[in-house]
Formats: C-alpha cells, structure tokens, sequence
C-alpha cells in the first residue's frame, strides 16, 4: 500500500512534489517515473498508451535492493542497492556503469580546487558548483534563501 501527498515548497510556489511511504515492503521503497518527447512519441496520448502498455517496474529482487525497470521505448536501467559506492550498482541497457571511469571525469581532482574540472566546497552554504570545460567556466550560486545565480564566463 502507498500513501502519497503533495508537499509544497513555499520557495517554489508554482512547484510540485509528491512523497511516498511504503509499508510493509520490507526496507527498501521507491517509485518509477518515465518522461517522454518527440520523436520517441507523436503525441502525449501516444506516450500515455505506450506507457501503460509497455512499460514494466520488475521488483521480484526487491529483498536483495534490486529492480528494473524497461522503459516504452524498450531502454532499460536496473539499479541494486549496496552500502557502498563499489557494491552499489547501476546498469542502463544491460550494460553495468564503471564508477572508477566515471569518477575519471566527474569527480574532482584532488589539490585542483577551483580550476578543476568539476568543484564544490563541501559544507558551504548554500552550495557553489563551479565547471571548467572547453576553455570556458559555468559557475552556479545556490543562496540560503533558495535564489539561483549562474554565469558563464
């Protein structure tokens, strides 16, 4: 049985959430969301009758943390829960995603600080994310008050 509500932001007023408790699942819950667009779909009421039609959640490993899901358009990705990055497994399509390669372009490098290709300081309020690619820097400010400042230089 899920219960579902609608939590509403009061720094997002026109934003929409939705909060979901599962009971008696054992300790893992979640939910599945697909989003669609053209020209996977020709209209919303094509997307809509193939989602319902052939999508599919699999949750027959949930015990284990594991599901699947496949997508209206046949994509699949399947995720198993670990404790840790190393057990903690993702797969799109069959195909299980290497965190060491990943980490080889997302992570920040250690020592690089700001001219890095990816940094945030940890524990700063609010949060800024700075990205340098491409001889170019994207620098975002998220303020305590819930305000978002971007530029790019």
């Amino acid at each position: 049985m899920w219960k579902t509500r609608t939590v509403r932001r009061p720094r997002w007023p026109d934003h929409q959430g939705l909060a979901a408790k599962g009971e008696g699942r054992g300790p893992f819950c979640g939910f599945a969301i697909e989003v669609g667009e053209s020209p996977d779909f020709a209209s919303y009421e094509e997307f809509r009758r193939r989602v319902l039609a052939d999508s599919a959640l699999e949750i027959v490993d949930l015990e284990r943390g594991r599901v699947r899901y496949r997508s209206a358009t046949g994509a699949t990705v399947a995720m198993t829960w670990g404790d840790t990055l190393s057990e903690f497994q993702i797969e799109r399509n069959g195909v299980l995603h290497d965190w060491a390669e990943h980490g080889r372009y997302v992570w920040r490098e250690a020592g690089r600080g700001e001219d890095g290709l990816i940094f945030q300081r940890r524990g700063e309020p609010g949060g800024t994310l700075i990205v340098n690619a491409g001889g170019r820097t994207f620098r975002g400010t998220l303020s305590t008050d819930g305000v978002y400042r971007f530029e790019n230089r």
